[in-house]
């Protein structure tokens, strides 16, 4: 039955950018979800219920820096420690305190770096154009000035890099000239990190695009071998801190594999569902990988 709904899946006519981004940031999700509506128990999300914390880490960590993030771009200043509390999201007694005040600082540097751009004029988009029979659609409400601009108070993902390269690569093939754009985040060490996309002329981004529509329509089709998190670690250890392949191969192979601390990104429910008994870091997803990712290299730069 899989076998054969994967041969009676078309191309859409209509395509946002939105649902590219999904599909690239776990193509079999999106092939499974979206176009076979085939899914699975969970979308693997692990949490805790009913228990006390002693110490922010993980989803927990991420939500409260989050919310106090949005609070400071909002200004709401009055009551967010007690607030935090209240909703399990902060510690009690002199810990919650250590945590609050260690959380304020990391945003207020966050902030330093962020408000210059946010305080640009803001500019929105409704944008479309036919590209190989397809309408592609985007919304697109991040210019900043003359500059694309996204950011996540978070280690900078995989995805967020595609992302914004849509984005962009979209915005220059609607005439929407920028002088680049920034995704502001966190690297792995926690610390601020600038990407800067740099200028394209417009038949650089059309070809660009299409080349990431192309792996798109592929990826409807069947199972593609490509892993974000993964995949940008063979590409970043091959082309940005130039070892060997045979040290790329290795760093991709643990993130996909994970270890006794960190959950693999094979562990993905869907991409278990598909690849169980397989592995799937081989030369398809070496090639997709510098397909998706190279581009993406050769035209930012980090700035911090």
């Amino acid at each position: 039955p899989f076998l054969k709904r994967l041969s009676l899946v078309q191309m859409d006519d209509e395509l946002e950018i939105d649902n590219l981004c999904q599909f690239f940031s776990n193509p079999v999700r999106f092939l499974l979800k979206k176009k076979l509506n085939l899914i699975l128990n969970k979308d693997n999300e692990l949490f805790l219920e009913d228990s006390e914390i002693f110490k922010l880490r993980g989803l927990q960590k991420y939500r409260f820096e989050q919310r106090l993030l949005e609070y400071k771009l909002n200004r709401e200043r009055d009551h967010i420690k007690e607030f935090f509390q209240h909703r399990g999201l902060l510690p009690l007694g002199a810990l919650g305190e250590y945590e609050f005040l260690k959380g304020k600082q990391k945003v207020k540097s966050f902030l330093d770096k962020l408000s210059p751009y946010l305080e640009r004029e803001r500019k929105e988009f409704e944008l479309e154009t036919k590209i190989r029979d397809v309408l592609v659609k985007a919304k697109v409400k991040d210019v900043y000035g003359d500059e694309l601009l996204m950011y996540r108070f978070s280690r900078i993902k995989a995805s967020d890099r595609i992302k914004v390269w849509l984005y962009y690569l979209f915005c220059n093939i609607n005439d929407i000239f920028l002088s680049g754009a920034r995704l502001i985040g966190l690297d792995e060490d926690e610390k601020i990190m600038i990407l800067k996309l740099l200028p394209l002329r417009k038949d650089e981004a059309e070809s660009y695009f299409l080349e990431m529509l192309n792996i798109y329509k592929e990826g409807i089709k069947r199972a593609i071998h490509f892993f974000p998190e993964s995949g940008w670690k063979y590409v970043e250890y091959l082309f940005v801190k130039k070892e060997d392949k045979q040290k790329a191969i290795q760093k991709a192979k643990a993130q996909w594999e994970g270890n006794d601390y960190v959950m693999g990104e094979g562990m993905d429910e869907y991409y278990k569902f598909c690849f169980r008994g397989n592995d799937p870091i081989d030369e398809e997803f070496f090639e997709l990988s510098k397909r998706i990712f190279l581009p993406i290299v050769m035209n930012t730069k980090r700035q911090d």
